[in-house]
């Protein structure tokens, strides 16, 4: 479970960085809300706690960012039954891949516009 939580951690960021990326070569505006989506995202990505810990109402919200689902895999793997984890690996897989199928079809789209010098 460790090692799935550990790869869902690294295709989320691919996702969002394909996504971001293209967007971004074709906006410029885009790569100035980087910075501070970052650091807004960094208390939401579930590093920092543990969804058991929130209210009930406020962990299906938790749940619905793909790092968090990675996390709470990667303390399941590391701690075993000794906590108690929430997450959806179907969910988590499902928002991966569509980010990633996302960000290839804006490469795609990016690429006829690129003028390399």
């Amino acid at each position: 479970m460790f090692y799935l939580g550990w790869m869902y951690s690294c295709l989320y960021p691919v996702g969002l960085g394909l996504v971001i990326g293209c967007v971004s070569e074709r906006h410029e505006w885009i790569e100035k809300l980087v910075g501070p989506m970052t650091y807004f995202q960094l208390p939401i990505s579930g590093a920092f706690f543990m969804v058991d810990w929130l209210p009930e109402h406020a962990q299906k919200f938790a749940l619905l960012v793909p790092s968090v689902n990675a996390y709470e895999m990667i303390r399941a793997g590391q701690f075993g039954p000794g906590v108690h984890v929430h997450y959806n690996i179907a969910y988590t897989t499902f928002a991966c891949f569509a980010l990633i199928a996302i960000g290839l079809m804006l490469c795609r789209q990016v690429h006829k516009h690129l003028v390399i010098t």
